[in-house]
């Protein structure tokens, strides 16, 4: 469904990633959906890794030139005793859209 992002969202402004750094790049996570009553049917672990769901989107949203939404990464469960993502990781992720990217908190690039 990945690719079918920018039909479903054509005038989306800001595209949201939420991923856990206690989980590494490439780890499959898991998929759970939710709804106003809970959670909708069973989880299962993802076909895909953190790495390649990030960097197969960002393809998919490069591709619409100067019309590509303004990307959010948030990091989530940094207080967990060992955080696997790196922001180096990151990085070379993003290496396409270093001129956009903006980095908050304690660690800086």
């Amino acid at each position: 469904f990945h690719d079918l992002l920018p039909v479903f969202a054509p005038d989306t402004s800001v595209v949201l990633f939420v991923f856990k750094l206690s989980e590494g790049l490439d780890e499959k996570p898991m998929v759970e959906y939710y709804g106003p009553m809970g959670a909708i049917g069973d989880s299962y672990k993802s076909y895909l890794t953190h790495r390649e769901i990030l960097e197969h989107c960002l393809t998919v949203f490069r591709a619409q030139g100067e019309q590509c939404p303004t990307i959010l990464l948030v990091g989530t469960h940094k207080d967990c005793s060992e955080q696997k993502i790196k922001i180096n990781e990151l990085q070379e992720c993003l290496k396409p859209f270093r001129k956009k990217v903006v980095y908050f908190g304690s660690e800086k690039p």
